[in-house]
C-alpha cells in the first residue's frame, strides 16, 4: 500500500481540480487522490474511479513525487498537426485579416493542399 501525505491546503487544491480543470485527466487524478487523502481503501478507489491498480499506483507515485502540481502535468504528445511547419504564416494571416468564422478559417487553412497553403493565404 503506498501511503501519501496530503495537507489542507493540498486538499483543498485537489478540490478545485476537481471543479475546474479542464482536463478530464487532471481531474481524474484529483479525484483519486482525494478519495485516498479521505484514506479510503485502494480497491474502493479503483472501483469508484474505475481505474486499474496499475494506475492507482501511478498516480498515487506521482502526487508523492511531484505534489499537486504533478497532477497537472500530462505526458503524452499526440500527433503533431500538418501544419505545424506553417504556424508562422498562419498566426500572421489571421492577425492581419481575422477570420469572421470557423468556416472562413478552415476554408483559408486547407489542409488537403498544404503544398498550396501560401497561394491561399496570400491570395483569396
Amino acid at each position: 500500500m503506498i501511503h501519501i501525505k496530503v495537507t489542507k491546503a493540498d486538499e483543498d487544491e485537489i478540490f478545485d481540480n476537481i471543479l475546474y480543470s479542464e482536463h478530464h485527466k487532471t481531474r481524474a487524478k484529483s479525484l483519486v487522490l482525494l478519495l485516498k487523502a479521505h484514506k479510503l481503501p485502494h480497491e474502493k478507489i479503483r472501483e469508484i474511479c474505475r481505474i486499474t491498480k496499475p494506475t492507482l499506483t501511478k498516480y498515487l507515485k506521482e502526487f508523492n513525487k511531484q505534489g499537486v502540481k504533478g497532477l497537472k502535468k500530462l505526458r503524452w504528445k499526440g500527433q503533431p498537426s500538418k501544419l505545424n511547419e506553417y504556424k508562422d504564416l498562419v498566426d500572421n494571416d489571421f492577425e492581419t485579416k481575422p477570420p469572421k468564422s470557423i468556416a472562413e478559417a478552415r476554408d483559408r487553412i486547407d489542409t488537403s493542399k498544404a503544398s498550396n497553403i501560401y497561394f491561399h493565404f496570400f491570395y483569396f
